[in-house]
């Protein structure tokens, strides 16, 4: 008969660690002999709930051949899975490895005996181990390595193979860590693999990120930026080609767009004024647009003001004042020397470009042959004495008529000329002077800020005043020695001047010092004035004895437009004096009064009745004068009361007003709606909320009313 495996396969162990040797069929694979029915008849597969087999029986199976398991060992080697040990060894005969071993009937009783009583003795043990066993793991590894491997050895090499016993001694089973490490190491070399590539594509993704994407986005924005600036500065070409009056002030064309746009005033006859100031516009800018103002055949007003030319940038401008200068002695044809330029340049406007006394001796030694150019300004610029010296050369001689031999002579067409802000000084003053005793085009001066003193002031205004008496001179009509330090001494020689020049529309002395003298000797000279338009004298320190003196005069000014008296201490008695004198100044449309000190009450009730008295006044400026409440509340009575609709801007602002305040002005617009301002300035003071909405309700109101609208400014 054929002798049948017992279900448990190898001895049972006693140690805890050697369980899954224990397991049979619920062992690691490589751990577990595979059992396969032998292809004899009546083979059957061995069951995990047995005993392992005795001695005896392990000693009957020994005599099957060795073939099979050879066979089996090197198939689960070619399919990766680990051998549970060398079973038997390499022999000849494997042709009998599937032939079972037929027992004798003594053989076969003894089996049996054997195995039953070892199958008693071992199936308590077994079932423990298998409780035990239930739902454990594999410990990691070193984990009881050696009682693991010793049992596990020993049960594989206690378990047949299809009926086949190795001969000779027994051999150890493979430990579990050189079955399974092969396999770990391969997943775990896989994993890390993946890991590896994962991170190398998060860096390169990062580097992307932080390196090269940055780059990119800014290639594309620099490029969609070009496109963007292109499409601008073709407009400004277009507007600049077909309009008759271009501004391009503060576009940040730079001198790459001023050239760009530069081409579009060659052969142009339409465009006549062009504002090109703040664009950041240097000499490499100022190149190309000469170049194209030599082929402009119409342009007379060009502002360049707030850029930074230079002296080169001053250079290649004067090359176009000279080319102007030599088409004008040629008869002003187009052609010519000249490149097509006709007429030429009338207004030029070069203030706050760093120009330098070179840069302004360029300039004289153009302006000198130029009988086009009327109006230069210089100002804000860095011309000392030896600048000053070369525009005053340039002043010299007679006519400023249409060029011919005059104009060869060194003769210039300057009307209005502006040196304010630069570094004359007294020395330069003297060298203005010199000049205008010869000059006969000269009617407007301005050299503010220059720091002429006393002196240099009286230079100017004696040279001025003997100018005046010369019938081939055409009168003064500006004179704007504002910030030189000017006292009582120096306002006795503009006084003499203010009195002979009867053609004298604008007078400014801001920003010195004449006190309360030198406004008394003002007011006095000024009397009866026929022609002057505009007084500034604020911040002189004049009083109100000062302000007296000028009120004096004021009604007797019929010309008079616009007086500052601003950042003066005139004070109550000042104001009222002005108030006073307003009845009769028909032609103030504008009074500054700002920082007088005029408080918020009778100064207050002044400014009010000031605002009643001058008919046609249409600018009233009483920043910074405490008003409070009780002064809002007396210029809104005045408010309420005026009677004409001249009324354009009342500034109030910085008078520390609040809401009670904010609320009569608001119903003194709501009373008088035709007469209401069009512009209320009330910002800088503490208006709350509430004085906020009441006069917004009252610009509704008067626009539902008369129609008018109204800007306030909190």
């Amino acid at each position: 008969m054929l002798l049948q495996p017992s279900a448990r396969l190898g001895p049972l162990t006693q140690q805890r660690s050697g369980v899954t040797a224990a397991r049979g069929l619920n062992a690691s694979p490589a751990l577990r002999p595979p059992l396969r029915p032998n292809r004899g008849a009546g083979r059957a597969r061995t069951s995990p709930s047995r005993s392992p087999p005795t001695t005896a029986c392990l000693a009957l199976w020994g005599r099957g051949g060795k073939g099979g398991a050879q066979e089996r060992r090197e198939e689960e080697e070619r399919e990766g899975d680990s051998a549970d040990g060398d079973w038997a060894d390499e022999e000849e005969g494997e042709a009998a490895d599937d032939a079972p071993y037929e027992l004798s009937p003594a053989e076969e009783v003894a089996a049996e005996k054997a195995a039953y009583s070892g199958h008693q003795s071992g199936v308590a043990e077994a079932e423990e181990e298998e409780a035990l066993a239930e739902g454990e793991e594999w410990e990691e590894e070193g984990e009881g390595g050696e009682e693991e491997v010793g049992a596990a050895a020993t049960a594989a090499a206690a378990t047949p193979t299809r009926g086949v016993r190795p001969p000779g001694a027994e051999q150890a089973a493979p430990s579990p860590a050189s079955s399974t490490m092969p396999a770990a190491l391969r997943v775990g070399g896989t994993g890390f693999a993946a890991l590896a590539a994962l991170a190398g594509v998060v860096l390169a993704a990062r580097a992307f990120t932080s390196k090269a994407l940055p780059r990119l986005r800014a290639v594309l924005e620099t490029r969609s930026l070009a496109r963007d600036a292109s499409a601008r500065l073709d407009g400004f070409a277009d507007e600049l080609r077909t309009g008759p009056a271009v501004d391009l002030a503060a576009k940040n064309l730079g001198d790459e767009g001023t050239a760009y746009v530069a081409f579009a005033l060659a052969f142009n006859s339409r465009t006549h004024t062009l504002d090109l100031a703040s664009n950041g516009i240097g000499p490499a800018g100022a190149g190309p647009l000469c170049e194209a103002l030599l082929k402009n055949e119409g342009l007379a007003t060009l502002s360049l003001a707030g850029n930074s030319l230079g002296d080169d940038g001053a250079a290649a401008i004067a090359s176009v004042l000279a080319a102007s200068g030599a088409a004008a002695g040629q008869g002003g044809g187009g052609g010519g020397r000249a490149g097509g330029r006709r007429g030429g340049i009338r207004r030029l406007n070069l203030s706050n470009n760093a120009i330098g006394d070179v840069g302004a001796a360029l300039l004289a030694a153009a302006l000198a042959g130029n009988a086009s150019l009327e109006s230069l300004d210089l100002s804000g610029n860095a011309i000392d004495v030896d600048g000053a010296t070369a525009v005053a050369d340039a002043l010299t001689g007679g006519g400023g008529g249409g060029g011919g031999e005059g104009a060869e002579a060194g003769s210039s067409g300057l009307k209005r000329l502006n040196l304010g802000g630069n570094y004359l000084g007294p020395a330069g003053a003297a060298a203005l002077a010199a000049a205008l005793a010869t000059n006969t085009t000269l009617t407007s001066l301005r050299v503010r800020a220059n720091e002429l003193g006393d002196e240099g002031v009286s230079v100017l205004a004696d040279a001025l005043r003997e100018r005046e008496g010369r019938g081939d001179a055409p009168p003064l009509a500006v004179f704007d020695v504002g910030e030189n330090g000017v006292t009582p001494a120096g306002c006795e020689a503009l006084a003499a001047l203010a009195k002979r020049a009867r053609s004298l529309t604008d007078l400014n002395l801001d920003g010195n010092d004449v006190g309360d003298a030198g406004a008394a000797a003002l007011g006095a000279a000024l009397a009866d004035h026929p022609s002057l338009q505009a007084l500034d004298a604020g911040g002189n320190g004049i009083g109100p004895d000062g302000a007296a003196s000028l009120a004096g005069a004021l009604a007797r000014l019929p010309s008079l437009e616009t007086l500052e008296l601003g950042r003066n201490p005139i004070g109550v008695g000042g104001v009222t004096a002005l108030a006073a004198a307003a009845k009769h100044a028909a032609s103030m449309r504008t009074l500054k009064l700002g920082w007088c000190k005029v408080g918020s009450g009778p100064g207050a009730a002044a400014a009010a009745d000031l605002l009643l008295a001058a008919p046609s006044l249409a600018t009233l400026d009483l920043r910074g004068n405490k008003l409070e409440a009780a002064g809002a509340a007396a210029l809104g009575r005045a408010l309420r009361g005026c009677g004409h609709e001249a009324l354009v801007e009342v500034d109030l602002s910085y008078n520390e007003i609040k809401d009670e305040g904010a609320c009569a002005l608001a119903q003194a617009l709501k009373a008088n709606p035709a007469s209401a301002p069009r512009e209320l300035r009330v910002n800088a003071n503490y208006i709350g909320k509430f004085g906020q909405v009441a006069l917004l309700e009252a610009l509704d109101m008067v626009y539902e009313m008369a129609g008018r609208e109204i800007v306030i400014t909190f």
